[in-house]
């Protein structure tokens, strides 16, 4: 982004935003931290890389006190990527592709695991989509209210031959549903929380 460009879009005077970048880069050290009202939202990736330019930029890279902090937006999103919820990692995020990382798990779990990662939400729509996806499991995700443009969600989870949701409440996705088990909350349950 120019500075004439962020004065256009802030309202901001172009010499106010070099004077604030100025101040940013004379500070001990300046750590940002952002959630999901930055990240998920049809600019999202272009504000977080502006957000870690403007960092890069004043030295609030690589020093203490200093840093980009995303924030994950629900409890315990970071404890599910942990255990390995991701399509692309095992748990511990350690990678898929990685013969021996996958050897380890596969020792203990008495399964062959496939090097090549699963597919994403997103993809996973596209898939059902595109007709080689036939039946989903959906797990306290509420996808038809939460992703984006959720009427083309919906009428994609209308069309699964067989679709499966386990969740806490009966929510707008479970109505699209063939068969919905309950879950346990958090605090019906043992275990732990990872956050952000």
């Amino acid at each position: 982004f120019t500075l004439e460009y962020a004065e256009k879009e802030t309202g901001l005077p172009v010499e106010t935003l070099k004077l604030v970048a100025k101040m940013i880069h004379e500070a001990d050290g300046t750590a940002v931290c952002w959630g999901m009202g930055v990240t998920q939202n049809i600019a999202g990736s272009h504000t977080s890389s502006a957000i870690a330019n403007l960092l890069l930029v004043t030295g609030n890279f690589g020093r203490h006190g200093a840093g980009a902090y995303p924030l994950r937006g629900h409890n315990n999103v970071q404890g599910a990527c942990d255990m390995g919820s991701l399509p692309n990692v095992l748990p511990g995020i350690q990678p898929l592709g990685n013969d021996e990382v996958r050897a380890r798990f596969e020792e203990a779990y008495g399964v062959s695991i496939s090097p090549e990662p699963g597919l994403k939400n997103n993809e996973m729509l596209d898939a059902i989509e595109a007709g080689t996806l036939h039946s989903m499991y959906v797990i306290g995700e509420e996808m038809a209210w939460v992703d984006s443009n959720s009427n083309h969600v919906q009428e994609i989870l209308s069309s699964l031959d067989f679709f499966v949701v386990q969740d806490v409440f009966l929510s707008k996705t479970a109505q699209f549903a063939d068969v919905v088990f309950p879950a346990a909350p958090s605090l019906e349950k043992e275990g732990t929380f990872t956050n952000t």
